[in-house]
């Protein structure tokens, strides 16, 4: 295993907080941004976000996702340069 990568962009707040999170987006705006790369708004995702890979999961293998990450508490946390 090589060195840690730094130049890596930050993780974005996947919890479902509405202000700093995925909480305003809906179930199929998540499936296109696994699908298809796209953010609700239409921008890209950052290419090191392997949608290309998410893109071949099923509807049911997306909804488990879904329903984890909005099972997750809401955390306000703002991550710089993330989600922009």
């Amino acid at each position: 295993m090589g060195p840690l990568r730094t130049d890596w962009p930050p993780a974005p707040n996947l919890t479902p907080d509405p202000e700093t999170g995925l909480g305003p987006w809906s179930q199929d705006e998540f499936f296109r941004a696994l699908r298809e790369g796209k953010r609700p708004d239409g921008s890209s995702i950052d290419p090191v976000m392997p949608w290309r890979n998410t893109a071949e999961m099923t509807d049911l293998e997306l909804g488990a996702i879904w329903a984890y990450l909005r099972s997750l508490p809401p955390v306000q946390a703002t991550v710089p340069g993330s989600m922009e």
